[in-house]
């Protein structure tokens, strides 16, 4: 899969990066995982509002170690991805996410398209710079996470553009988006 291609329709504008930017920052302050920082911002459907942060990060009350962190199956099996960590965060906070945007730097799993269909969420926004990064063993899910939510209403986009400013950790990497 080296030709692997999203087919996610571009977005510009600064609105757009800086949503982005919340997002990474969020992830680098606030996710657990040692290898990947992935964050979330859900904002109200006129873009004046965020509703609400999410990053992937443990549940409260558990206190993984080192060594549970750094095996990868028992980190899937007990870890909250970004999107649903933001959903929970807003229906914590009474915040309805009915017609809302998430801001995601990168594609969501299949669970977590489904929590965002769910949540009401009509529009995602990511950043290509982070989506193309996507390793060839998530490719198969993310592309069918992707069908999942266009077939259930949900439009897709990517910026494609440097965000500047935040630094951030994927697949073990840091880098600069």
């Amino acid at each position: 899969m080296a030709d692997w291609n999203p087919h996610i329709e571009l977005i510009e504008g600064e609105i757009h990066k800086n949503f982005l930017r919340e997002a990474y920052a969020y992830a680098w302050n606030h996710s657990h995982d040692a290898t990947s920082k992935i964050g979330a911002v859900i904002v109200s459907h006129s873009l004046d509002e965020i509703i609400a942060r999410g990053a992937n990060h443990f549940p409260c009350g558990l206190n993984p170690t080192k060594e549970q962190i750094a095996d990868r199956n028992w980190k899937y099996e007990h870890i909250i991805h970004a999107e649903p960590s933001a959903i929970f965060s807003a229906a914590r906070n009474g915040k309805s996410t009915e017609c809302a945007v998430i801001y995601l730097p990168w594609i969501p799993c299949t669970p977590c398209a489904k929590a965002i269909i769910d949540a009401g969420i009509k529009q995602l926004i990511g950043h290509k710079d982070m989506i193309m990064k996507t390793p060839e063993h998530w490719q198969q899910s993310t592309d069918y996470a992707l069908k999942l939510l266009e077939k259930c209403g949900v439009k897709k986009f990517m910026y494609d553009g440097k965000i500047g400013g935040v630094e951030n950790l994927f697949d073990g990497k840091l880098w600069y988006p």
